[in-house]
């Protein structure tokens, strides 16, 4: 399997009815691509789990996001939901989340998934979101097809 590692940040100032326009967009958008599936989005009040992302002693006070199932398996899951906290030490906490999809090349359709999953990133970077990814495939820092092309028949070729 591939990982995409990323980092989603809001404002903290943003107010819930803008996170949820901007995942629309997001959502609208995933539609779109080659996702096996693409959830409502959803807006649940005190969420029991937040991201990995870990404030010390905070509880996220709500969550607005989405699913994108883009292979089979859990860990195909790409998640594009917000947290939002409550101030921690008076300081006002940004929107967040912290996911990882794992991709598996074991078919022609990886680097389209692949180029799917960056391509909702890249969206997501133009309307505004800071994000960090870390795509262990190498597309987000080289918008290299063929090499994700190498990359799917090498870990094909390789016994597990």
């Amino acid at each position: 399997m591939v990982k995409i590692r990323y980092t989603l940040v809001l404002p903290p100032c943003l107010p819930p009815v803008e996170v949820a326009r901007l995942l629309g967009t997001l959502q609208r958008k995933a539609l779109d691509l080659p996702f096996q599936s693409v959830s409502d989005i959803y807006i649940v009040d005190s969420p029991k789990q937040g991201p990995h992302l870990v404030f010390p002693g905070l509880k996220p006070l709500q969550a607005i996001g989405f699913n994108c199932n883009v292979n089979e398996g859990k860990e195909g899951r790409l998640t594009m939901w917000f947290y939002q906290y409550p101030k921690y030490n008076g300081v006002a906490v940004p929107w967040c989340h912290w996911g990882e999809c794992c991709i598996v090349p074991d078919d022609q359709f990886y680097t389209t998934r692949h180029v799917a999953v960056i391509s909702l990133m890249d969206l997501a970077k133009k309307l505004g979101v800071s994000l960090e990814v870390i795509d262990i495939g190498g597309y987000w820092e080289s918008r290299n097809r063929s090499a994700l092309d190498r990359m799917r028949k090498w870990l094909a070729a390789v016994p597990i």
